[in-house]
């Protein structure tokens, strides 16, 4: 009677790409919590996130096999995006998007700007998997800049370099603990 719905899983080699620079939230609740005022691009990527509907749109149409909003955190929302479909990924946190005001917020803190970006949540951004074989050519034609931070790989678990030597992403929100 039903259908069967059509899931597709990611698969080594697709490439992980995110849509927009990371780390405003946490620089505006950063400076709140320090009894201070965020500057306004951080109150503004905090307070009121850009729709990412055409992005979101235009992956689909490049045939994303795996998509989600960065609300928890890099590490945990690409942990849910890997368990579902049983892979792993490596990361080049090099590559992580990191926005101008929380880098100066990483830099107060003495903190790695891409460790302040990837924990930071309430982001908004998308993380979506990506078909190898989708070109750079193709994703310039996004409606805003995608930044490829990294490979899904066949072994579970999550990966992450900094120039090439092996650092650990940090734990993104757990609902559960």
């Amino acid at each position: 009677l039903f259908a069967k719905p059509h899931f597709r899983t990611m698969s080594p080699g697709d490439r992980l790409v995110v849509t927009g620079p990371l780390g405003g939230p946490l620089a505006a609740l950063t400076a709140w919590l320090a009894g201070g005022t965020p500057s306004p691009e951080a109150r503004a990527r905090f307070v009121r996130p850009a729709p990412r509907h055409a992005a979101a749109r235009f992956l689909e149409a490049n045939r994303a096999r795996a998509m989600i909003d960065i609300s928890d955190g890099l590490t945990s929302d690409l942990g849910h995006l890997l368990v579902a479909s049983g892979v792993g990924a490596r990361v080049d946190v090099e590559r992580i998007p990191v926005l101008p005001v929380a880098r100066a917020a990483a830099e107060a803190a003495g903190e790695a700007a891409w460790r302040f970006a990837a924990r930071s949540g309430e982001e908004y951004e998308l993380l979506a998997a990506i078909p190898e074989d989708v070109s750079d050519d193709d994703l310039a034609r996004a409606p805003v800049p995608l930044m490829v931070i990294g490979t899904i790989e066949a072994e579970p678990g999550l990966r992450a370099t900094e120039r090439g030597e092996a650092v650990t992403l940090p734990a993104g929100y757990d609902h559960f603990r």
